[in-house]
């Protein structure tokens, strides 16, 4: 799919939820777990609402105060008062103005207790041996999807360079996956100076390529 198309796909998606929005309907966001990184398609979504119809402080509620009342613990959860669970997170920045803050995380607290982005990290980057050229070619075909990967022969040469080393994977063969998949990170770098995929695209396709690089060396 293509830029234009994604778009405007997700123009139309986001009016049916803005028309169930106002016929007083109530719209939830999800994370799209397991398809997908924690929180990575949940901020997507947060930016395609906002970017075609929602205000940042409707979309912020989609994610806060209405999952907690739709699943009955709105008593503890979903808003900032005294007498609620003290979880929430710091961010950089005012997401009401700019919903990309929102994923400025800085600090995370919960139940009074406040956790740093690195120590919130750390269980999941210790399951980096489970990573494959697999998952990052779902991830691959997510962004275009979405759109976050604006060319058709750019996400080809992802997918087909990712099939190559899919094979070496099969085969054991750790010293080319290493040498291809450091290849893999070099186009990445190349399709993002050329404005072909998004800084969160790029970042994430970074990220899961140290961290198959590392499972392998």
């Amino acid at each position: 799919m293509n830029q234009v198309s994604a778009r405007i796909s997700l123009a139309r998606n986001v009016t049916v939820l803005k028309n169930i929005m106002d016929a007083d309907g109530i719209v939830l966001g999800g994370t799209d777990m397991p398809l997908a990184d924690i929180a990575v398609s949940l901020h997507l979504n947060l930016r395609a609402l906002t970017e075609y119809g929602l205000t940042p402080y409707e979309a912020l509620r989609t994610v806060t105060i209405l999952p907690a009342e739709k699943m009955g613990v709105s008593d503890d959860l979903g808003t900032i008062e005294e007498g609620k669970l003290a979880d929430f997170v710091f961010v950089k920045g005012n997401p009401l103005d700019d919903i990309e803050d929102a994923a400025n995380v800085q600090q995370v607290m919960k139940n009074g207790k406040t956790y740093t982005v690195d120590e919130i990290m750390e269980p999941y980057n210790q399951n980096d041996e489970e990573i494959s050229t697999a998952e990052i070619m779902t991830l691959v075909e997510k962004y275009n999807e979405e759109g976050e990967i604006n060319d058709d022969d750019a996400v080809e040469s992802l997918l087909t360079h990712l099939t190559a080393v899919s094979h070496y994977e099969e085969k054991e063969q750790a010293e080319k996956v290493v040498k291809h998949m450091n290849g893999f990170k070099q186009l990445l770098k190349n399709q993002k100076e050329n404005d072909l995929m998004s800084e969160e695209a790029s970042k994430t396709l970074r990220e899961k390529s140290d961290s198959l690089i590392t499972k392998w060396e």
